[in-house]
């Protein structure tokens, strides 16, 4: 100890500090007769030590907040939204249409109009018919749709709460200066159409008249037909001779990701199918019938009410027969035909070669486009594709092919001759042949 008062005084603390745990070390416990009875009062301590610290973790964890924020306890839980009927776990639609239900206050609107014309909504059945209202006006659109008109719908809301107004029900003569706003700031036709369908939309389900039908929305829409109109440039479209020699040059492959490509080019060009379509496909969706098969589509744009829609492609002689190659793909992918996966998924490689992935997904559309429009380059050269140029290939062949109009049409399942002809590139002789019949 002296000697460690020599070390303070002297100002060295280390030297200090080591004095007095070297002394520590040879001092007995001042409660201890003896050895044995000082290491059982050191053990003791420790095991006193070591409760006490477990109680302090247990009382923190009891004590721990099951909440993010403190709440009165006089006050009950908020209440949740109901889950969906049955074993449906809630999915991206029933969170979007709980988001549109706060968004536009949808429930809260319609039980007020529900109330003005007399209806108790005390009464559970009438309160219950109210709610179920309210999901089947939503429901009148797609999902896609009503997320696309609730990206439009905000757009105008962020407008107009920066002048005070409110969004709904709307001005024609706001929504006037907001449709002027997007025109100035360089918006296409159709941004501008989109967010005059959107507020539309919004009003007609929340019961209130519709704001775009007056004059000024109108000619509005009419001048950023013609003023903001942009360039269209439409992609190429694919000819039979460019598949044929795509599928020659790998005529002797039996890799899959190479069949697999072949195979979507050659269905989505001789059924005229789009993304969404092609990639929707299930195996079961897939029948073969000796000279063709079948190909059912579940979903697809211009079959709004999801009731699907049949399209049969005939085998073909050449190397590009869409038959032969789906079937030599159902052959390398060990595709089961009445399984309910996905068609076309993304694949892997492992020690066995190259294989599709067990879990059930869909290609991408970016990786879609990167395999099919690169292997069509490379017969096709330098040229302004995309997957469209397969749909569009695929309608212009048959129209300049002399295919009746009103099969080639169902084929298509094209709703109006306006749109089917979008489709087509007539060809340079149908062209000049219109001339030539003049007999001049």
């Amino acid at each position: 100890m002296v000697q460690a008062n020599t070390h303070i005084n002297d100002g060295d603390a280390e030297s200090a500090f080591h004095s007095i745990t070297e002394v520590q070390e040879y001092t007995q416990h001042e409660l201890a007769e003896n050895e044995e009875d000082e290491k059982t009062i050191f053990k003791a301590e420790l095991r006193a030590e070591r409760k006490m610290k477990e109680e302090r973790v247990q009382k923190a964890r009891i004590q721990r907040r099951a909440r993010p924020y403190p709440t009165d306890p006089d006050k009950p839980a908020p209440e949740r939204p109901n889950k969906p009927d049955g074993n449906k776990k809630p999915g991206t639609c029933f969170d979007f249409f709980i988001y549109l239900f706060s968004e536009l206050r949808l429930e809260s609107n319609i039980a007020d109009v529900v109330s003005s014309t007399g209806i108790n909504l005390e009464d559970p059945d009438n309160a219950h018919l109210a709610k179920k209202l309210c999901e089947f006006l939503l429901k009148s659109k797609s999902v896609n749709t009503c997320k696309k008109y609730m990206s439009s719908f905000n757009k105008w809301c962020k407008f107009i709460k920066n002048k005070n107004k409110p969004c709904i029900p709307a001005n024609p003569v706001h929504l006037s200066l907001f449709i002027t706003h997007l025109m100035n700031i360089g918006s296409s036709y159709h941004v501008i159409s989109s967010a005059i369908y959107s507020i539309k939309w919004a009003h007609s389900i929340l019961g209130y008249s519709d704001p775009t039908i007056h004059p000024f929305i109108k000619s509005l829409l009419d001048s950023s037909k013609r003023h903001n109109k942009p360039r269209i440039t439409k992609k190429e479209p694919v000819s039979t001779s460019n598949l044929i020699n795509l599928c020659d040059h790998f005529k002797g492959s039996s890799n899959l990701s190479n069949i697999r490509d072949l195979c979507m080019i050659l269905i989505s060009f001789a059924g005229f199918l789009r993304f969404d379509e092609l990639s929707s496909l299930l195996c079961s969706d897939i029948v073969f019938m000796g000279d063709y098969m079948k190909v059912f589509i579940r979903k697809s744009k211009t079959d709004q009410y999801r009731q699907g829609n049949e399209v049969l492609i005939a085998r073909g002689v050449t190397s590009a027969c869409p038959v032969k190659m789906t079937e030599k793909y159902f052959k390398l992918g060990s595709i089961d035909n009445s399984s309910c996966e996905f068609l076309f998924k993304p694949l892997f490689k492992s020690k066995d070669g190259v294989k599709l992935i067990n879990k059930n997904k869909k290609l991408s559309y970016t990786r879609t486009r990167e395999c099919l429009v690169s292997k069509l380059k490379s017969v096709m050269g330098n040229v302004n594709i995309g997957l469209h140029s397969l749909q569009s290939g695929g309608a212009t062949t048959a129209a300049n092919s002399d295919v009746n109009d009103r099969i080639w049409k169902k084929h298509g399942r094209w709703i109006s001759d306006s749109s089917k002809d979008g489709y087509v590139k007539d060809s340079l002789e149908s062209r000049i042949s219109v001339s030539r019949k003049l007999g001049l």
